[in-house]
């Protein structure tokens, strides 16, 4: 079951969902681009 909730960060709200067991571990998946250092 996938439960959907909002939370207020320094003024922003954030969007999140939560699925499956809460006894399994937590994986935590950001958006967005990743950045590195340019290669020379």
């Amino acid at each position: 079951m996938t439960t959907f909730h909002t939370i207020k960060i320094d003024g922003l709200d954030i969007f999140y969902r939560e699925a499956g067991s809460r006894n399994n571990p937590t994986i935590l998946l950001l958006h967005g681009f990743p950045t590195s250092p340019s290669r020379k």
